[in-house]
């Protein structure tokens, strides 16, 4: 059974909170939060053994700095560091990276795509615009460009989507950063993908 807790205080002036998630009765991440919502400060998830897998700096809602990722054993072996200031891939150990396919790989991860998508959602749409959305899945399908690692062929995959909307996701999307290569895998490697937008 999965239980999942928040905990918080405020502290320096009431601008930030320690917020502290529970996963099966252990921390699993610990960050810092604006009372805009936006993560600032440090960030750390950890894995079931209570060991480091995630670990980095936000400021005001965005990844800077050093990220590191960690093996989700108990081994505490590093496995990939990043730098969100150059946007480069300072190490890489491709045998224990957890990739199940072969394609090249958003900057970051699911987390930090995924947090690409809600930011994008709350700064490029005005509150009428999300209202108007809500509840909405739009699927935005797209290809990664092999040479320059930037979304090609960006179209909206979910029909009735009026133009305006439909021009304003697809922006987004070719306005991501540029991935990261795809590992060496075997069998035939992956360079369409789609990303949902949920209002």
């Amino acid at each position: 059974m999965l239980a999942c807790f928040i905990t918080s205080f405020l502290q320096a002036q009431d601008t930030t909170q320690t917020i502290t998630r529970y996963k099966q009765g252990q921390i699993n991440e610990q960050y810092w939060r604006l009372q805009s919502g936006e993560k600032h400060g440090s960030y750390i998830r950890f894995t079931r053994y209570g060991n480091t897998y995630l670990s980095g700096r936000y400021d005001h809602g965005k990844p800077i700095g050093i990220w590191e990722l960690y093996r989700a054993d108990s081994s505490k072996q590093l496995v990939q560091r990043l730098n969100f200031d150059t946007h480069q891939e300072l190490f890489l150990d491709t045998a224990n990276f957890p990739t199940l396919f072969c394609g090249p790989r958003f900057f970051g991860g699911n987390m930090i795509q995924n947090e690409y998508v809600a930011n994008a959602i709350q700064t490029q749409f005005t509150e009428a615009e999300r209202l108007a959305l809500k509840g909405k899945k739009i699927l935005v399908a797209f290809s990664i460009d092999q040479q320059t690692l930037k979304p090609i062929q960006v179209k909206v995959a979910t029909a009735d989507i009026d133009v305006a909307t439909q021009k304003k996701l697809i922006a987004i999307v070719e306005a991501m950063p540029a991935w990261l290569p795809a590992l060496p895998r075997t069998g035939v490697c992956v360079w369409e993908f789609s990303v949902p937008f949920l209002f």
